[in-house]
């Protein structure tokens, strides 16, 4: 029987990636721009493997999110950049970015919204959170429109050296490729591109041993034909609606303290045993059958 692996992503880059870490157990992940914990998710198939990590999203809304479904990771309302400082965040529509330019090309520019958010260097982020300071971080992901050079220089890739750094690699909301704005720092730290999907590029560190390498080599090269050997899906979209309906009853019982804040409550809860219900009837054989006759005695 063929392993099955759920993907999240947006272009299978939980797939690629584990094509490349598949012998890694409980691993560690750094996801800068996180975003939503489930939908177009990298680290979503990760989690539910048992890895955990560090999810960096500054926008308060998917950061809630993070919050209510990762409860091993580390999350943080922050962004990212080469200074501890703080900057103007843009959120137009689905765009969001700290660049300006950037956010010019938006098409809801008119209708941003805007507000200070705390930036702080990704070095200075690990530094704090890595209890273990020779603990391993087998990837990195930045996804950060726009914002990649200074996400970049805020890290210091003598210290932390992630196995795998997977970026964005084009303008948002298009496919021209922006790599040469950013790739030279990655470079210059040694670290080699080892394979281009999508909008994203996949570098991994020249620095491992020679093994390990060849594994998140093999791994790239390999990674469709491996594709055969699991039952590869993508998520279902009922799955993702019925998960943002959670976070919004979530959302509004934490931020009304009244009558209708405790019924959304009992709507969470209700939604709990209709989700141990449904488990229920998945994992054990006879439940069919017992589904079936009470279904056949009500009509």
């Amino acid at each position: 029987m063929k392993k099955k692996f759920v993907s999240y992503a947006q272009d299978f880059e939980d797939w690629i990636l584990f094509s490349a870490l598949e012998d890694v157990q409980n691993g560690f992940y750094v996801d800068v721009g996180a975003n939503d914990p489930c939908v177009i998710s990298v680290t979503k198939a990760f989690y539910n493997l048992g890895w955990s990590g560090i999810n960096i999203e500054p926008l308060s809304s998917e950061y809630k999110k993070l919050c209510l479904d990762r409860s091993r990771d580390i999350n943080l309302n922050i962004g990212v950049g080469a200074e501890n400082t703080s900057l103007e965040f843009i959120i137009a529509g689905t765009g969001t970015t700290c660049d300006p330019e950037i956010a010019r090309e938006f098409k809801d520019i008119v209708k941003a919204k805007k507000k200070m958010i705390a930036i702080r260097k990704l070095s200075d982020v690990l530094d704090e959170h890595l209890k273990e300071k020779d603990k391993a971080i087998h990837f990195c992901k930045i996804d950060v429109e726009g914002f990649e050079r200074s996400v970049l220089e805020g890290m210091d890739f003598k210290k932390f050296r992630p196995w795998i750094i997977v970026v964005e690699a084009t303008l948002p909301g298009t496919s021209i490729p922006c790599h040469d704005k950013w790739e030279d720092l990655l470079l210059d730290s040694k670290y080699e591109l080892g394979f281009i999907y999508g909008m994203n590029r996949y570098y991994f560190d020249k620095l491992l041993d020679g093994e390990r390498i060849e594994k998140i080599k093999s791994g790239f090269v390999t990674v469709w034909d491996k594709a055969a050997k699991y039952e590869l899906k993508k998520t279902k979209n009922f799955k993702t609606q019925i998960y943002n309906l959670k976070c919004c009853i979530f959302d509004y019982s934490q931020n009304h303290n009244n009558f209708t804040s405790k019924i959304f409550r009992g709507l969470i809860n209700i939604y709990r045993g209709i989700r141990a219900v449904i488990r229920w009837v998945c994992k054990n054989k006879c439940a069919h059958q017992i589904v079936g006759q009470i279904i056949n005695k009500g009509q």
